[in-house]
């Protein structure tokens, strides 16, 4: 299993581990099929993963030349720029970093190598909403293939909105958000059309 540094360490430790990781998946000695690899992350899980699948490298960083990047991504109510945030929720996830947001925001290191991406969101989710259009924005300016899907029930954190609680903290999908669970049919046609899945 892999896992990623959280709270209370900081950026850049939580990159540096999903570097690791998925250097790991793609040259370790384990018997996995490494082609192609994907990234998938909601939320603040979704603002690391932009910024694997951006390549971006951070100038508190020493050292880090062309980071590994994923072959496609998969954004669930996904931070693409800081701006987009109260200043109070940018500083509980920069902490003293919160100086150097624009720099640890995904969307502004957007271009035409980044991965094809898959992005969802929900109408009713505040941060999660105009995030997702900022990615589909950006992304689509870059002539990346992306592909956006709004459902119109569901707040923030709602996981897979499969009705299946996570994380220990009672974030449950109610039978009204239904139609948002099918985000992960509209993906699973995705990746079959970009030819990430085959079988």
């Amino acid at each position: 299993m892999l896992n990623y540094r959280l709270l209370p360490d900081r950026f850049p430790a939580p990159l540096e581990d999903a570097r690791a990781g998925l250097e790991h998946i793609r040259t370790g000695n384990h018997g996995l099929d490494t082609g192609p690899i994907g990234v998938i992350g909601s939320s603040a899980g979704g603002h690391l993963a932009g910024l694997l699948m951006t390549g971006t490298v951070l100038s508190i960083e020493k050292g880090v030349v062309a980071p590994p990047r994923p072959d496609f991504a998969i954004l669930a109510y996904a931070l693409a720029d800081l701006d987009l945030l109260p200043a109070p929720a940018v500083e509980g996830l920069l902490g003293e970093l919160a100086s150097i947001k624009d720099e640890l925001s995904p969307a502004r290191h957007v271009d035409s190598s980044v991965c094809p991406t898959f992005v969802w969101a929900t109408a009713q989710d505040p941060p999660g909403l105009p995030n997702a259009l900022e990615w589909t924005r950006v992304l689509a300016a870059a002539e990346v293939p992306v592909e956006l899907h709004v459902y119109p029930r569901g707040g923030h954190g709602i996981g897979l909105a499969d009705g299946v609680e996570y994380g220990g903290r009672g974030h449950v999908c109610i039978a009204e958000n239904t139609h948002t669970a099918t985000w992960t049919d509209a993906c699973e046609a995705w990746l079959r059309n970009e030819g990430f899945l085959t079988e």
